[in-house]
């Protein structure tokens, strides 16, 4: 069975054959570059977008700001996936603590993971 994000991604985009069309008419390839570019190039390609698409991953918030922007989706739209992917993490890793948290608190705890993460990467 899909989870809800899966599910309600399925709002932004088409299969056509063995192509993805997002709404805004670009194919996967096109869609996966633009992500590239809006995400500093790095974080995302074609093959990271499918496999969100198919359920096998989650995109970060990040990802998914940059989804959001790409496809031009109106605020409600935004709020819906962001609440759909927050109740995934939730679901997957046990993360309910997170649906409470203000968005302020949301992004400060992000930032920080990112630090965390290049710290570690570098050593520290």
């Amino acid at each position: 069975m899909k989870n809800k994000f899966e599910f309600i991604l399925q709002d932004f985009y088409k299969r056509r054959g063995n192509r993805i069309i997002f709404k805004n008419g670009l194919s996967l390839n096109e869609f996966s570059f633009e992500m590239y570019e809006k995400l500093n190039f790095r974080e995302v390609d074609a093959s990271v977008i499918s496999r969100v698409l198919k359920g096998e991953r989650l995109f970060t918030v990040k990802q998914l700001n940059a989804f959001c922007h790409i496809l031009k989706l109106t605020n409600d739209e935004r709020i819906r996936l962001k609440r759909a992917l927050l109740m995934e993490y939730e679901r997957r890793f046990g993360f309910d603590f997170l649906l409470d948290l203000p968005h302020e608190t949301l992004s400060f705890l992000q930032n920080n993971l990112i630090i965390i993460k290049e710290a570690n990467l570098n050593g520290a």
